[in-house]
């Protein structure tokens, strides 16, 4: 019986360890995306068939702008961002300019939540789409949801209109 109850425990610690618990019973400390995320955000330029040039993020991914945002204001708020994430400059991180992107025409402002900056292009806060699984695609081109137009931004900083 006591070989038994020592294997019984023995199990429940591999269970308890790969559930993410720690050794004292409590959650393992999740390990924060801003942690691991690349020193250096980088906006490119690439080619959307039936979009034309678009800008992509990080991942290649189209990015948007959000017609109510009118400038730097963030308008994408409440359930927005689940729909289209704002691309985020996290802690000290550096904005970078990829081929064919003004690098003159990056910044950033104040991002939905507090002390966060979101990256913007010719003034206009970007996002991606949730639509959009892989790069090479623009589903959220000239889509209304949330409340607003949404249009891929083009390299000249203005909506990508190519039909």
């Amino acid at each position: 019986m006591r070989n038994f109850t020592t294997r019984l425990a023995l199990v429940a610690l591999v269970v308890a360890s790969a559930s993410g618990c720690d050794h004292t019973g409590g959650a393992a400390s999740a390990t924060s995306t801003t942690a691991t995320t690349a020193t250096t955000v980088t906006v490119a330029m690439r080619a959307v068939a039936g979009v034309g040039p678009v800008l992509t993020g990080p991942d290649g991914r189209t990015l948007y702008l959000f017609v109510p945002d009118a400038g730097t204001q963030v308008r994408c708020l409440g359930n927005c961002p689940q729909h289209w994430p704002p691309l985020m400059l996290p802690g000290h991180a550096k904005l970078a300019a990829g081929a064919g992107v003004a690098a003159a025409l990056l910044g950033t402002t104040r991002g939905a939540e507090p002390d966060t900056r979101q990256v913007t292009y010719a003034g206009w806060p970007l996002y991606g789409y949730v639509g959009d699984v892989e790069p090479n695609q623009a589903n959220g081109q000239r889509v209304f949801l949330d409340g607003g137009d949404w249009f891929a931004m083009g390299p000249d900083g203005h909506p990508a209109l190519a039909s």
